[in-house]
């Protein structure tokens, strides 16, 4: 699991495990399960997890932390589950103590990852910044980058973080849980006929304040982790980082996104 993924767990976590309205099922499977977090060795054009000082290389989260350099994989232990699971290893594969220089190396290796992402997204307001941007914005930007935009939801479908649901009721008294988003039509309409996230612009905006403002003040984490995806899944080739960079410097940039 890359650090990005990891590092939803924060919000999720907070959502799902409110003291206030605890999900069992949610917190029956985050005990029985064992998380491998992975350094990543390069990045693709969307990261910018650096930005929300997230770091390409898992630190927290997890239980296991596997870092590759040529032939070896190193690993660090972060929980007593991570111990147990190497030590039930050591039976079946060999395991010995990393050199002092091989862990400089994947150091430097981890390094040199983290400043290419940085360096990548020069103009990329930090999270602080970002929410305040987003306050003060306009209804004309929201209205271009909107105009791509067909409402698939794909960037909720393919975020870490995103934690909207539906309920359905199926035969024999079986629920179903099922994702939604406010990218989705109707997702707020109510019995009296209103819809007060009707018009697809107002809905784009309202990911984005979800994003950014609402979810970091209630929860006081990052909704977003910088992972790209929802770059990379849009049908409308619509890049958050160029509407989040034109916000911030005033600079338009046309999309290569394909």
């Amino acid at each position: 699991v890359p650090a990005c993924d990891l590092a939803a767990l924060d919000l999720l976590d907070a959502v799902y495990l409110d003291p206030a309205f605890p999900d069992d099922l949610y917190r029956k499977q985050r005990e029985q399960t064992i998380l491998i977090g992975t350094d990543c060795h390069s990045h693709l054009k969307h990261c910018h997890c650096t930005i929300y000082n997230i770091n390409p290389f898992p630190e927290r989260n997890c239980d296991l932390v596997l870092s590759g350099y040529q032939s070896d994989v190193f690993i660090r232990i972060l929980s007593d589950k991570g111990q147990k699971l190497l030590n039930d290893m050591r039976s079946r594969i060999p395991v010995q103590e990393a050199k002092a220089g091989d862990l400089e190396t994947v150091k430097l290796k981890r390094m040199a990852v983290r400043d290419d992402i940085t360096r990548q997204n020069q103009g990329l307001p930090d999270l602080k910044h970002t929410s305040t941007l987003l306050k003060q914005s306009e209804y004309w930007l929201w209205k271009k980058y909107a105009s791509t935009c067909v409402g698939c939801g794909a960037c909720a479908a393919i975020c870490p973080t995103c934690t909207c649901f539906l309920l359905l009721d199926r035969p024999e008294f079986e629920k179903v849980r099922q994702l939604d988003t406010c990218q989705y039509p109707d997702f707020q309409h109510v019995a009296a006929g209103e819809d007060p996230l009707s018009p697809l612009t107002v809905r784009f905006r309202n990911r984005y304040l979800c994003k950014y403002v609402w979810r970091p003040e209630r929860y006081k984490v990052s909704a977003c982790t910088g992972c790209g995806r929802c770059i990379d899944a849009c049908p409308g080739n619509i890049s958050k980082n160029e509407l989040l960079t034109e916000l911030n410097t005033g600079e338009v940039k046309i999309s290569q996104h394909a």
